[in-house]
């Protein structure tokens, strides 16, 4: 509500600006304003599900298992965040855009933003002043122009998926790769007796255990979107 309000006592100038125009405002209430309720129950929920998962996990590996895995564990866990943390860059949904805002870029620097802009634009243009275009005959040369950006933006978006896919599926071998190491570590602790059966597999069961608020991780990548919507928001 206090979002509407705010769009209602602004000067006819705000609304001259590209950025926003009615198409591009309308994209962002409906896609980013929702993602703003994250920074606050969302988001501490996220961690504390993390913190008491991976906590008792090391608790009872600790405990009951070896602590010679455990400090292994612990080693790898900063490698394994690097490799989760590519991984949810090339998974996560952000638009050119958004990584070109992240990076403190302008956004109009990449190819695919600029085609989404523009396309978004001209539907924009042809929606709120239908009548026009209707009167001139102008739906062709809308269609045109539209067909002519989403082709760029596929184009673009082809690329982005053949990228992605390959630096996904590289990550994905490096964390296997990863467990494999360990896996075979505790094999070798216990071919010397260090370890027994539950010592050298008990951690990769409690792991197994603790993936389950692991993989509501990938939730926390949302976060900076929905900071920077929170933020523009609050500058209305």
């Amino acid at each position: 509500a206090k979002g509407m309000a705010a769009l209602m006592r602004q000067d006819i100038s705000f609304f001259d600006e590209d950025a926003n125009s009615p198409a591009q405002l309308t994209a962002f209430l409906s896609d980013k304003v929702d993602k703003a309720q994250m920074i606050t129950t969302e988001q501490l929920d996220l961690v504390a599900q993390l913190t008491g998962g991976l906590g008792s996990a090391f608790v009872i590996i600790f405990g009951w298992c070896s602590w010679r895995l455990a400090l292994v564990y612990l080693a790898i866990i900063p490698v394994m965040g690097v490799v989760v943390s590519v991984q949810m860059v090339f998974m996560s949904n952000d638009t050119d855009e958004e990584v070109a805002l992240k990076k403190g870029k302008d956004e109009s620097s990449s190819k695919k933003a600029t085609a989404q802009k523009t396309a978004n634009k001209v539907v924009g243009e042809a929606v709120m002043g239908i009548r026009t275009v209707a009167s001139f005959n102008l739906e062709q040369k809308f269609y045109a122009d539209f067909c002519e950006q989403s082709t760029r933006v596929a184009f673009q978006g082809k690329v982005d998926a053949f990228v992605g896919g390959f630096f996904n599926g590289l990550t994905m071998a490096a964390f296997v790769g990863i467990l494999a190491t360990i896996l075979w570590y505790a094999i070798w602790l216990a071919d010397r007796g260090l370890v027994d059966f539950s010592g050298a597999f008990g951690p990769i069961f409690v792991l197994t255990g603790a993936m389950v608020p692991m993989a509501k991780a990938g939730a926390l990548a949302d976060i900076g979107k929905a900071k920077e919507a929170f933020v523009r928001l609050f500058k209305l």
